[in-house]
C-alpha cells in the first residue's frame, strides 16, 4: 500500500511540475522548452511559451488629479455653504498590486489631496461694503485602496472597480484671501496646530470606478476614474455641535502603467 501511494505522489508531481504543456498559470515552475529537431523531417527547434509570461501577479503605478468637495450635515448655514462651495483640485497618486486576471484583486498604496473650494462675494452683516472671499481647505492624505477589478475580456479591455478605502489625514490647512471696502487678508492656517481639535485623522469610504487597459506586450497602460463617497465623519466634536457631521466626497482622474 505505502509503495503505492508513493507512486500516485511521483506521478502527480511529474504530472503537475515536468508535463510541457502545463502553462504558468497552474505550473509554476514550467520553464521555455526547447524540442529537439526531428531527424527525418528535418523540423528547426521549437521554443514554447514560457508560463511566467502569464502570471496573474501585476504592479501598477499611477498619478493624475483629484477634484474634491465636502458634505455637511443640514445645519444653520447649510445652504450658503452649498451656495458657495466649489471643487478643488488637487493631485494623486501612487502604486499598486493586483492579483488576479479578468477577475482580480487590487490594492493600492496611494497620496491623495482632497477638500473644497469656497468662493464668492456677499454683504457685510454691518454694512460696511460687499465682502469678497476665497477658501480652500486642503486635506491631505495616505490611502490605502482595496478594489476587486473587473475586466470584460483578456488583453485590452475596459474594466470596472469596487472596494473601499481606510485614509489618515496627514495635514489639513486653509488657504484664505478676503477683501472689503479697500482692506484684504490674505494666508494659511495649519488646522492642526490650532488650539483645539479640528478633525480626525482616520477617513474611509466606499469606491467606485471604471477604465481602460491597453496591452502593450509586457506592459499594459491604463486610464481610469475613481469615485470616493467619504462615509466618516471627519470633524472632531470639539469643533461641531453634537449630531452635526462633514464629509468628504473625491473623484479622481489618473492615469499610468502596469508591469
Amino acid at each position: 500500500m505505502k509503495s503505492k501511494l508513493s507512486l500516485v505522489i511521483t506521478l502527480a508531481f511529474l504530472i503537475l511540475f515536468s508535463a510541457p504543456g502545463i502553462k504558468g498559470d497552474i505550473n509554476p515552475f514550467f520553464k521555455p522548452q526547447l524540442s529537439l529537431p526531428s531527424l527525418s523531417t528535418q523540423q528547426a527547434p521549437v521554443a514554447y511559451r514560457s508560463g511566467y509570461g502569464s502570471s496573474s501577479f501585476g504592479i501598477k503605478i499611477f498619478g493624475g488629479l483629484s477634484f474634491g468637495t465636502l458634505r455637511i450635515s443640514d445645519t444653520a448655514g447649510a445652504e450658503d455653504f452649498d451656495q458657495y462651495k466649489n471643487s478643488l483640485m488637487g493631485l494623486a497618486g501612487g502604486i499598486g498590486f493586483e492579483t488576479g486576471r479578468q477577475v482580480g484583486v487590487e490594492v493600492d498604496v496611494m497620496y491623495v489631496q482632497k477638500g473644497i473650494k469656497l468662493e464668492g462675494n456677499d454683504a457685510d452683516a454691518n454694512g460696511v461694503g460687499v465682502l469678497d472671499f476665497d477658501v480652500s481647505l486642503v486635506i491631505n492624505q495616505i490611502a490605502v485602496p482595496v478594489l476587486l477589478r473587473f475586466k470584460f475580456m483578456p488583453g485590452t479591455s475596459p474594466y470596472i472597480l469596487l472596494g473601499g478605502a481606510i485614509s489618515y489625514i496627514l495635514s489639513a490647512t486653509a488657504d484664505y484671501n478676503w477683501s472689503i471696502e479697500g482692506e484684504s487678508d490674505s494666508g494659511s492656517e495649519d488646522l492642526f496646530a490650532q488650539e483645539g481639535n479640528t478633525f480626525n485623522r482616520l477617513d474611509y469610504s466606499i469606491i467606485g470606478g471604471a477604465g481602460l487597459e491597453l496591452a502593450l506586450g509586457a506592459m499594459r497602460l491604463f486610464i481610469e476614474g475613481r469615485y470616493i463617497y467619504g462615509m466618516a465623519n471627519i470633524a472632531h466634536d470639539d469643533a461641531i455641535e453634537a449630531g452635526d457631521w462633514m464629509k468628504l466626497t473625491t473623484i479622481l482622474i489618473m492615469g499610468g502603467l502596469g508591469f
